[in-house]
């Protein structure tokens, strides 16, 4: 099945469950179109390092592109800033709606937004048509374009770019990890290293108490001798100090590991080129600095650890539900169709139930 096609594809996914796991309303909200998720720099960064990382060269370029103009026009105290910041206003309005910037593209409408830029920067000298034949003369008008093409494609700074090819590098000829990477990745998306075959974002459906499911692992480690199936997740992290466990728990690390390795072992039992492999009961994922540039880190999550994220387990003596019990609650949600509480509040008559405390002293 075709990669394009995993985003649009509608089956229960990891990151489905992760929204739901904070709050049945998220859930909600992604399952009718209606998600409104807030992309902090980093995440942003994060996206297009793993484009780089698992893109071919070609989907990597329809993607992004590093940008080449800047805004000549920065002051605001001057005039021809504030017509510069009115033309960026405008034009970040323009592609916060779909329906125009799909069709923009056309000299015209670039000088229609000079025109209102003009206008409602209130300004009156230079002349209008002076003002705009000088903007355009240092760069106005090619940096504006650029700035359009961000309907189509993401732009990245030179700075960026550098900083996540610098990281590629690093990974690619580390000692410990180096074997997972590529510097090209093929069209086919994976390698074949004797007997061992290496896929890069291997799109999985399969089925799971009737319900279809989809995963998007970032690596995949296949010995077609000893039929053992590794999955691999690489994440970014701006730790200074390799100090990576906290984020198993704050960003649900456990959970995802939870669900690739269940996915494979639906896989496994099916008729297909995997049929009767055995999936590694361990998980690895390979941590990159994005701020000092420290050398990457593997973290192996034991087979306990993965047992107990795919069927719960007791975490400082408090019992964390598995990936298969909030799988099973978001069911319950589905059928039910509420979706305004978590299911244990609806099964408690609307009351949250404390657990603070493990047990009582003796001789109290």
């Amino acid at each position: 099945m075709e990669r394009n096609n995993y985003f649009e594809r509608k089956a229960v996914s990891r990151s489905l469950l992760s929204e739901f796991a904070r709050h049945p309303q998220r859930a909600k909200a992604m399952l009718d179109g209606n998600a409104v998720r807030v992309e902090s720099d980093a995440m942003n960064f994060g996206s297009m390092f793993d484009s780089l990382m698992f893109d071919t060269a070609q989907e990597f370029s329809s993607k992004y592109r590093v940008s080449q103009y800047e805004n000549p026009w920065t002051d605001r105290r001057k005039n021809t800033g504030k017509f510069a910041y009115a033309l960026e206003q405008i034009m970040q309005e323009t592609l916060a709606n779909d329906a125009t910037s799909a069709t923009f593209a056309a000299t015209e409408d670039l000088e229609t937004m000079f025109m209102q830029a003009y206008t409602q920067s209130g300004i009156k000298s230079p002349k209008v048509y002076d003002l705009i034949a000088e903007f355009v003369e240092v760069g106005g008008r090619d940096w504006a374009s650029e700035y359009m093409m961000a309907s189509k494609i993401t732009l990245i700074t030179q700075e960026e770019y550098n900083k996540a090819a610098a990281m590629k590098a690093m990974l690619i000829n580390n000692k410990y990890v180096g074997d997972m990477f590529v510097m090209d990745v093929p069209e086919s998306h994976s390698v074949l290293r004797d007997k061992v075959e290496i896929i890069y974002q291997m799109d999985i459906s399969f089925e799971m108490e009737g319900v279809q499911c989809k995963a998007l692992p970032d690596i995949v480690i296949i010995d077609h001798e000893t039929k053992v199936i590794q999955v691999v997740d690489l994440k970014t992290t701006s730790s200074y100090d390799h100090s990576v466990m906290s984020s198993f728990m704050k960003f649900g690390y456990d959970y995802q590991a939870a669900w690739y390795t269940l996915a494979f072992e639906m896989i496994t039992q099916q008729a297909g080129p995997l049929q009767g492999y055995t999936v590694s009961p361990s998980f690895l994922f390979v941590f990159v600095d994005t701020v000092q540039g420290n050398e990457p880190i593997c973290v192996k999550m034991s087979e306990m650890d993965v047992d107990c994220a795919i069927n719960g387990g007791y975490r400082y003596n408090r019992k964390r539900k598995g990936i298969l019990d909030v799988f099973r609650d978001y069911l319950w949600h589905v059928n039910n169709d509420v979706w305004d509480y978590h299911r244990d509040y609806y099964e408690n008559d609307g009351v949250i139930i404390t657990d603070i405390y493990d047990n009582v002293l003796e001789g109290v």
